[in-house]
């Protein structure tokens, strides 16, 4: 499957926390969020 880049602007807050996510699972912030939208 090809991948695309996609941007989008959010709060600081908001970064900090899939940060923190990102961290604590040992997973790229990409990874957190691509998770978060295939729950979606």
């Amino acid at each position: 499957m090809s991948s695309q880049s996609v941007t989008i602007r959010t709060e600081s807050n908001t970064v900090d926390k899939i940060s923190a996510i990102a961290k604590a699972m040992d997973r790229s912030r990409n990874w957190v969020i691509e998770d978060a939208l295939k729950q979606y």
